[in-house]
């Protein structure tokens, strides 16, 4: 195995992502550890030991600003030194104009998928009828939902010490963004 020693822990809120990861994980044995979560008490949390890397998808965004400040002084504060945060998440745009560029991604990209899937667009229509994409129609931005811009995040990353803080992709509304505890 290419990383032998190798620990991994995942955390979710969801039950059933928490299933999820566990069957995908299973072939690593004791070395990976599924748990529940609740990403709004990870300044609270003390991990086991200090990791390399701490990886969110689509979590973040659930925090307000001051939630999401909070999460990544911990996570620097938690991480070994040359341990790299990485987050993939839903952002606001700045504006109208990338609102409305997102929302058309996200779009253009659901109905790639259904017609790969499905060979139609019924993911599409199930999309729309679920009203999940976030950046069409209402205001961003709800109870369960307090995405900040880009710009904001990478500026509180870099505020909470980390260097090298970057943008590795970003496209219909979402972002993957890293960065180094040096």
């Amino acid at each position: 195995m290419r990383h032998g020693a190798t620990h991994y822990l995942g955390l979710d809120r969801s039950e059933r992502m928490r299933e999820h990861a566990k069957e995908r994980l299973s072939l690593f044995g004791a070395r990976a550890v599924v748990e529940s979560f609740d990403i709004h008490n990870f300044a609270d949390m003390s991990l086991p030991s200090r990791p390399d890397a701490l990886i969110s998808s689509l979590a973040v965004h659930h925090l307000d600003g001051e939630g999401k400040k909070r999460l990544f002084r911990k996570a620097f504060a938690e991480l070994e030194v040359g341990g790299r945060l990485v987050i993939c998440d839903v952002v606001l745009p700045a504006g109208a104009v990338a609102t409305a560029i997102a929302a058309q991604q996200w779009n253009c990209a659901v109905a790639r998928n259904s017609l790969d899937a499905f060979g139609d667009l019924r993911g599409l229509e199930r999309f729309h009828e679920l009203e999940w994409n976030m950046y069409s129609g209402t205001p961003v931005g709800d109870e369960i939902d307090k995405p900040s811009t880009l710009l904001e995040q990478l500026n509180w990353v870099q505020e909470s010490g980390f260097k090298d803080v970057d943008v590795i992709w970003h496209y219909a509304g979402h972002a993957v963004f890293c960065a180094t505890k040096r």
